[in-house]
This record gives C-alpha cells, sequence and structure tokens, in this order.
C-alpha cells in the first residue's frame, strides 16, 4: 500500500506536474495547459498565504510549519481539477476523480495530514479555480498568455509581501517571471519564424536538460538560483524554440 500512495503522490508533485503541462502545452492545448501551469504556480503561494491565515500546526514527526490546508492536495486539486473543467472529457474527468481521491487518501495514509486537512484543501482549491475561471473570461487575460502570467506574478508578490518570505516562494516567482518574458517575447513579429512541432519539442527539451545541467552552476550571492533556475524553465518553455529558430534562419 505504501508504494502505491507513493506512486499517486507524485502527481502532485514536480517529477509528473511539469511532463504533463509539456505534453499538454505542446501536443494538445497550448492555451488551456499555459493557464492551468499559471493556476498551479500562483497556487503554491496562495496555499501558503491560506497555511498562514489558519496557523494550523504539522503533525511533531514533521517538524515546523503549518497543515491546514494540505498544500500538495491543494496543488493537486487546482492542476488536475481545472484541466478535467477546460479538456470536459468523461473519460480524463473520471480519471481525475480517483486521482484526487487517491491523493488524498494517501496524504492522510502517509501520516501527512488529517483528513479536515485534506478535505480543506479541495474545497479552497474549487473556490481558486471557479474565481480564476471568471477571470479569465470576463477580462482579456483568457487571450493574453504574457499578461496573464505577469498578473499571476504580481499577485503572487502581493501575498508574499503580507506574510513571513519562504525560499519555496522563489519557484513559483522565478517561473511566472520567466513565462512573462517569454510569452512577451515570443509575441514579436521578428521571432514568428515558421518552425515544425518536432524541432520545436526537440529544442525545447534539448534546452531544459541542458538548464538542468547547468543548475549546480547558478549558485551566486546576489540572486537566488531556484529563482533563476525556474525562470530559465520558464523563458525557455514559452520563447526558447523560436530564439534558436529565429539565431538559424536570419
Amino acid at each position: 500500500m505504501d508504494d502505491i500512495c507513493n506512486f499517486l503522490l507524485l502527481f502532485a508533485k514536480e517529477a509528473v506536474l511539469i511532463p504533463m503541462f509539456l505534453l499538454g502545452y505542446f501536443f494538445y492545448n497550448r492555451k488551456i495547459f499555459f493557464q492551468a501551469i499559471v493556476l498551479l504556480l500562483l497556487g503554491l503561494i496562495v496555499a501558503a498565504f491560506t497555511k498562514q491565515l489558519f496557523k494550523v500546526p504539522l503533525m511533531p514527526h514533521l517538524g515546523e510549519g503549518w497543515s491546514f490546508p494540505s498544500g500538495h492536495m491543494f496543488a493537486a486539486c487546482t492542476f488536475w481539477g481545472f484541466l478535467a473543467l477546460e479538456i470536459r472529457d468523461k473519460i480524463f474527468s473520471a480519471f481525475v476523480s480517483i486521482l484526487l481521491v487517491g491523493i488524498g487518501f494517501s496524504l492522510i495514509h502517509g501520516n501527512y495530514h488529517v483528513l479536515i486537512d485534506v478535505l480543506a484543501a479541495a474545497v479552497f482549491s474549487v473556490i481558486y479555480i471557479i474565481l480564476y475561471r471568471l477571470l479569465l473570461r470576463s477580462t482579456r487575460l483568457g487571450h493574453n498568455n504574457a499578461l496573464l502570467s505577469f498578473c499571476a506574478f504580481l499577485f503572487g508578490g502581493l501575498l508574499i509581501y503580507l506574510m513571513p518570505f519562504k525560499p519555496i516562494f522563489y519557484l513559483p516567482m522565478g517561473a511566472l517571471l520567466g513565462l512573462t518574458v517569454g510569452c512577451a517575447l515570443s509575441q514579436l513579429p521578428y521571432f514568428n519564424k515558421p518552425i515544425s512541432l518536432f524541432v520545436e519539442v526537440l529544442l525545447c527539451l534539448g534546452g531544459l536538460i541542458l538548464i538542468y545541467c547547468l543548475a549546480p552552476f547558478l549558485t551566486n550571492p546576489m540572486i537566488s538560483h531556484v529563482f533563476l533556475l525556474y525562470f530559465l524553465i520558464g523563458f525557455w518553455i514559452t520563447f526558447g524554440s523560436k530564439l534558436i529558430n529565429t539565431l538559424i534562419k536570419r
């Protein structure tokens, strides 16, 4: 049972979420999956802010921190739940429903959270998704990726300002800024040269591998290496392939 639970928990972590985002972004619908990753990244900050409001301590064996609501459950529900609502496929929706129940059970089984932590995360994520989708449909944010990620970056920064800073914030803030810069540059006519999907994906994956290989060398005294790493990842996913393609075809 422990092995099954550990496997299910991977679907609430970077190891599965990033590959899933890349697959959907390149091979299914870029708009939906871009909106999903922005929702997830901002959700990491929203979850931390919500925890700070309630200040329910973690179980003693987990060390210091807040447990209510569950951050992993909140992240899983926002990402997978948003995709289920946008894709609107019965089979995929059933898969997501079973997956989220499995993740919630695994968090309780692994003694990471109690039931109320998991249920609260699910409820808060539903509210978060509803507000996000309303915002997308009532403003231009749903039609402009750069503006969407930039607004998420600004709102995330505001929430961080209102609570004690944590190193985990470097990840979403770096990624959101990278997505913003990459999307803004990719919209420039100069970089809109034709490129096949195969070449685009190949260049993107090659660049991401190189970034991860160079990650140990990003440490510096001026800026967090985590912020810089995820900035480069967000920037490369949205703009890297177009940049290399443009340089080659000059």
